[in-house]
Parts: C-alpha cells; sequence; structure tokens
C-alpha cells in the first residue's frame, strides 16, 4: 500500500482497521510525509505512549515487515550496519591454506598478487547485513519498516555514524565500497529523550511528538483493544489520566492501561470496577512500591 498516495483521513482510517492503531491527524501526516521525501520520522515522547507500536502499525498498513533496531549504551555501527562473517572466514583460510601450493619459480610479490585475485575474503559472499542494511538491500526487494528504537540510549558518536545512511541512503564499508540502497525504507526513530539528539541528526528527520491520549481517545482503545464495556473503559482511562499527571515515579502506560482493562472486564461485565477489585489488580499498573501507596490513597480518595 503506497501511502503517499493516500490521504491522511485513509491513512488514520486503515491504521484504526488494519493495525487498531488509534492516530491522529499529525501523526497520519508524518506517515505520508516521510514516504514522499525518503525522511526519517524521529518520534519523541513520553515511555509507554505507543511510539514502537506506530512502527508495527505501519508495517501492517503497508503489508511488509518491520526490521528492529534496539539500541544501548553498547550500540556500535557493526552492530546496525554490517559485520563480517568471521568464522565463515576462518574456515575459508584453511579451505584456502590446503589449496595453495608453492610454486619455487614464483616471487613473493607474484604470489601475494595471485593470493588477492583468488581471495574473496572481503566480500558480499561474507558479509552478515545487520538490521539497516537489511532495510536498504532486501532480499525480496520490497520496501521495509525500519524501526530504531530508544536512539537516546546510543552515545552521540552512534548517532554521528548513522548520518551517511540518512543523507544519501549509502552505507561505507572500505573493504567493499560505497552500498547504496535498492529500496528507500520508511524509517521510524523512537526516543524517550533521556538525552537530547543532536541538531544535525534532528535535521534529517521529520519530527513527531506523541504524548498521552485523551480520556475519549483512550477510552476507545480500550472498548476496541478489550471486552471492556464503554463505563469500564471511561472509568479506566479517567483514572489513568489523573495517574498520568500524578507524581509517579512510573507512569502506567496505554500497554498497561489495557491489561488492566482486561483483567478487570472478566469480572465487570456490564458495570464499573469497585475500588477493591481496583486495589486487588494494581499490580497491574503499579510497578514502584512508592506508585502503590500513592495510587491506592488516589482510588480510595
Amino acid at each position: 500500500m503506497n501511502v503517499s498516495q493516500m490521504s491522511r483521513v485513509e491513512i488514520k482510517d486503515q491504521l484504526r482497521a488494519i493495525a487498531v492503531y488509534y492516530a491522529s491527524d499529525e501523526v497520519a501526516l508524518a506517515i505520508k510525509n516521510a514516504q514522499i521525501l525518503g525522511k526519517p520520522i524521529l518520534v519523541e515522547g513520553p515511555p509507554g505512549v505507543g511510539k514502537t507500536e506506530l512502527a508495527k502499525a505501519v508495517a501492517k498498513l503497508m503489508d511488509t515487515d518491520m526490521i528492529r533496531l534496539q539500541c544501548s549504551p553498547e550500540m556500535s555501527e557493526r552492530k546496525a550496519l554490517y559485520e563480517f562473517n568471521y568464522t565463515k572466514q576462518l574456515l575459508f583460510i584453511q579451505m584456502l591454506k590446503d589449496q595453495m601450493h608453492f610454486n619455487p619459480n614464483e616471487s613473493i610479490s607474484q604470489m601475494i598478487e595471485r593470493l588477492d585475485a583468488d581471495n574473496p575474503f572481503y566480500s558480499e559472499h561474507f558479509l552478515l547485513k545487520r538490521p539497516i542494511l537489511q532495510a536498504f538491500c532486501p532480499e525480496d526487494g520490497k520496501q521495509k519498516v525500519l524501526l530504531i528504537d530508544e536512539l537516546d540510549k546510543a552515545d552521540e558518536a552512534f548517532e554521528y555514524g548513522l548520518l551517511e545512511a540518512f543523507s544519501d541512503f549509502t552505507i561505507s564499508i572500505p573493504e567493499l565500497g560505497t552500498i547504496e540502497a535498492t529500496v528507500k525504507p520508511i524509517t521510524i526513530v523512537t526516543s524517550n529523550r533521556t538525552r537530547r539528539l543532536t541538531d544535525t541528526f534532528l535535521r534529517r528527520c521529520i519530527y513527531l511528538y506523541i504524548d498521552y491520549p485523551s480520556v475519549k481517545e483512550e477510552t476507545d482503545i480500550l472498548t476496541t483493544k478489550t471486552n471492556a464495556n464503554p463505563h469500564l473503559a471511561q472509568q479506566i482511562a479517567g483514572i489513568m489520566k489523573k495517574l498520568r499527571e500524578h507524581n509517579l515515579k512510573q507512569k502506567p502506560s496505554i500497554a498497561e492501561s489495557i491489561e488492566w482493562a482486561t483483567i478487570l472486564s472478566i469480572h465487570f461485565e456490564n458495570d464499573e470496577a469497585t475500588v477493591e477489585a481496583m486495589k486487588e489488580t494494581i499490580s497491574i499498573i503499579a510497578k514502584q512500591p512508592s506508585d502503590r501507596e500513592k495510587i491506592v490513597d488516589m482510588l480510595v480518595g
């Protein structure tokens, strides 16, 4: 499905119908513009608002694969772009050694030239494609969705290493040369803003900020994704809004809201949940002891 030819309303409707993802006008427009411009979408926002789910939803919308790169403080370009298959290379060295024969009439330079001519040691035969190269050069030739998740967890050096890829859609490999993308992926980069990303990288992106949903939006999500009745869904959505405005160490995510609604809907098919039932299931949304006490006080009060 070519999202560049769809209106924002069509994108929103299709995301909801195909992926059960509730996108705003801004989100739908960012997806369309990213396809037209060939630029990554940088999605920032608090944890648990559906940044990663957006990439999954876009992959479903396009009926394609999502390739994920999960960032960490130890992330390196090699893990993200490519590596050489060292085990395969070692096996090749052994095979080459067994096939090599000594020619007393050859000089050392001639032997080296012959070795170089017969040696595909650093070639695509030994190349391991990591997520970004997989998305740039898919084996089936079909456009992919590339998710670079939590880029803010990686250091600035790694971030700078991505500039070539998302400026020219090329990857330079010293041993092979420059590889150009055969198909530009739709790239979604997420950040929880634990550190500020560099201006250089930001200039290469379409910026999108996703906040927690409104009570109405979350009510719609809960009634669609769970068996919660409208009264229960609205009750939970209202509680979630208050909790996220509260001074909690870990604010409950949309996923945790869905899980809580799933459990409570088993016991309250037609009504709102009782305070006692919510207290008994509070471990689904409260992950810190201090938060648990605050949430209980709020429910009781």
